[in-house]
């Protein structure tokens, strides 16, 4: 049963021929959190009550059923906190969308002609709506936590490269304001860590932001060292300080160090709260070291669990890997990563050109989309296995595609394929199939069936940058290849609608999503997967209204692209 947020109040009455010492011994062995604040005979009972009217939750006279009416009472109450948790934390994607698709359109608008006192007004409305945004976000982690909708998603992190890309990301902000910033890591950090990034790094900006925020002057460090088994993070800065009263409360709910109205800074106080449950979560503890007037160091631990090592996938020799993929920008990722791995690459766009390629030259290994124009993967690997019966040879085939449904795997392999991936293509996994493909037969493993799984995220930049190994310029050119090609993909989508041609819209939308899983657009990939549904089994009677809430998350994309990409620019130009 769920803890109630404080104990409960009882006012024990207990009566001269009979002693509550059995109801007492009861109450502090149990697991309902209770407190006996006071204990008066009988006949004084009601001029205390009337006395101190708002001093008692509860007033107990028979011990005897006691005990079971405590119990309902809370948990009448726990069920209506539970109630009220479930549903703000359902309704908290219906308050995101709208307000990302406000400052998507903001952001739009900025860029087209305006005077200066148009920006100047779109400019106030773009940064409140990020602070409201920002406050929904909180207030809804904070609900998640408390309703146990939040958990902890562990990973393998590169901890060294994590750290960087904060302080260097960091560092910028800093210096807009004329500050200083420092950063030590410890040599004896782990450099990869079992953590949930995710959650981590919301730790860390919050507190690097609060300390922004509250430093008009100085610097500010980020430390991180091993202390045993735990990791130990240290946020300081020379900023205003906290009360030595109020450092303790800085962790409570919608708590500020200066709640007078005449407050400088903004903030519902709920940074500090969220981060002493996350890292409760993640079997640490948070505090602060601050002092009036010369700032504060917020500290926080947590398991400093090491991750495996594993050396990445690697290819005794290079290879000859013929490409079939119509998507260009799909195209040229499987061709980056193989090509950074010392492969020969030969890409052709439809399975017929694959079947020519695979005839006039040789090659070790296919890389095969299902859905091409001209010919799918599925008719071209028919027709090699056909040829293969006549010349001998076995020419391993694996589906590259976006087909991420339960027995697809089984479904492709029975077709002649060897192995199957789903996009988005992680590099990692690509080149283990690879690798298990071309090895001798004695090493070979089966690899585990994945299936998609759609983010809600509009664009999730660590996500791609991991799939791309962290190459920036690999990046820039897959999302312009993306930018390119989306004007022609979204007017094929409208136009099948509009024709109500169900095999174009299927065509068109599936193109769409394999391009935007490869971003790591999962707003995008979910609702183009939709459309392909629904064409699929030719219902296209509320595929216009999809149509018109794609084209909305395609302006949040393309928004969050584009500034994806300006900051790109200005890293590498530093």
């Amino acid at each position: 049963m769920n803890q109630h947020s404080h104990p409960l109040r009882i006012l024990l009455v207990e009566e001269p021929e009979r002693s509550a010492i059995g109801f007492r011994q009861i109450c502090e062995h149990s697991d309902i959190p209770v407190e006996i604040r006071d204990v008066i005979i009988g006949n004084k009972a009601v001029e205390h009550i009337l006395a101190h009217p708002s001093a008692y939750d509860l007033l107990v006279c028979d011990y005897s059923a006691a005990y079971e009416k405590i119990r309902k009472f809370l948990e009448a109450a726990q069920a209506a906190g539970r109630t009220k948790s479930e549903f703000l934390a359902n309704i908290s994607h219906e308050f995101r969308t709208p307000m990302n698709a406000i400052i998507g359109m903001i952001d739009l608008a900025m860029n087209t002609d305006l005077t200066s006192e148009q920006k100047d007004f779109l400019q106030t409305a773009k940064t409140s709506s990020a602070l409201l945004l920002g406050l929904l976000n909180d207030i809804f982690d904070l609900i998640g936590i408390e309703s146990g909708r939040i958990r902890l998603e562990y990973e393998d992190i590169d901890f060294r490269r994590f750290l960087d890309d904060i302080s260097h990301f960091f560092s910028a902000k800093v210096r807009e304001k004329g500050l200083e910033f420092h950063t030590r890591f410890s040599p004896d950090i782990p450099k990869m860590l079992y953590a949930d990034k995710h959650r981590l790094r919301q730790i860390l900006d919050n507190l690097l932001n609060n300390a922004l925020k509250f430093t008009p002057t100085g610097e500010i460090r980020l430390s991180v060292e091993t202390r045993g088994k735990e990791l130990l993070f240290t946020v300081s800065d020379t900023g205003i300080g906290i009360a030595s009263e109020d450092a303790e409360r800085i962790f409570d709910a919608f708590t500020q160090a200066d709640g007078s109205h005449t407050r400088r800074f903004g903030g519902a106080g709920l940074g500090a709260a969220i981060c002493k449950k996350l890292t409760q979560m993640m079997g640490g503890r948070i505090g602060v070291k601050s002092e009036l007037g010369k700032g504060s160091a917020f500290y926080f631990t947590i398991k400093g669990q090491k991750a495996e090592m594993t050396e990445s996938p690697t290819v005794s020799s290079p290879l000859k890997i013929l490409i079939a993929e119509d998507n260009p920008l799909n195209r040229k990722l499987l061709m980056a990563i193989l090509q950074m791995k010392g492969h020969q690459v030969n890409a052709v766009e439809h399975g017929k050109a694959a079947v020519q390629a695979f005839e006039q030259e040789h090659s070790d290994l296919i890389l095969m989309d299902i859905q091409m124009p001209v010919m799918d993967g599925l008719e071209a690997t028919r027709l090699i296995r056909e040829k293969e019966k006549k010349t001998g040879g076995h020419i391993p085939i694996v589906a590259v595609t976006a087909h991420g449904m339960p027995g697809d795997r089984e479904r492709f392999l029975a077709l002649g394929m060897d192995e199957y991936l789903t996009k988005p293509i992680h590099k990692e996994q690509l080149l283990s199939v690879i690798e298990m493909l071309t090895a001798s037969a004695s090493h070979k493993a089966p690899v585990c069936e994945t299936v998609a799984e759609y983010s809600p995220e509009v664009f999730n930049s660590d996500e791609f940058l991991a799939m791309l190994g962290g190459n920036h310029n690999l990046a820039s050119e897959l999302i312009r290849i993306y930018l390119e090609s989306l004007p022609e993909l979204m007017t094929r989508i409208k136009e099948s609608i509009y024709n109500q041609d169900s095999c174009e819209l299927v065509f068109s939308s599936h193109s769409l999503k394999g391009m935007s899983l490869n971003l790591a657009a999962g707003a995008v990939s979910k609702r183009t997967l939709e459309l392909e549904k629904m064409g699929r089994c030719n219902n296209l009677s509320n595929t216009a209204h999809r149509y018109d809430l794609l084209k909305q998350e395609v302006e949040e994309l393309k928004a969050a692209l584009n500034l994806f990409q300006s900051r790109n620019e200005e890293k590498q130009g530093e």
